[in-house]
């Protein structure tokens, strides 16, 4: 089996055991327009940041952020996978990440009214 197929199907394996849908997700190009979009651009790395602050540019709303930093360990990265191969540690991380940001205080400020319905919604989920 080729390496790449073995990545993949690892992946999916540790997706799979977690009970998270795989689905038709397809990732794509953050482009400068976003920055106005959204309200929370969120990045896993180091490399994701640079790439992500050449594309965007200045913040200077504060939208670009880790994912870690809505933990308890806010200084900590989420290391590629595809690179360590470590799928499951990864998977924790945004699990995660993800149940400290929609438990976050700042995503349900005013500022932020319209995600508190969607933070209610994935809260009960």
């Amino acid at each position: 089996m080729p390496e790449e197929q073995k990545h993949r199907k690892a992946c999916k394996s540790v997706l799979e055991n977690k009970g998270i849908p795989i689905g038709d997700h397809r990732a794509r190009q953050l482009r400068k327009s976003d920055y106005e979009k959204y309200d929370l651009i969120i990045g896993m790395d180091e490399e994701n940041m640079y790439y992500m602050r050449l594309i965007l540019g200045d913040d200077p709303c504060h939208k670009v952020h880790y994912l870690m930093e809505y933990t308890d360990t806010p200084d900590a990265k989420i290391e590629d996978p595809w690179y360590t191969r470590r799928f499951a540690l990864c998977a924790d991380q945004i699990e995660e990440g993800c149940r400290g940001l929609l438990e976050s205080p700042s995503l349900l400020t005013s500022d932020h009214a319209e995600n508190k319905t969607v933070a209610s919604v994935l809260r009960s989920c």
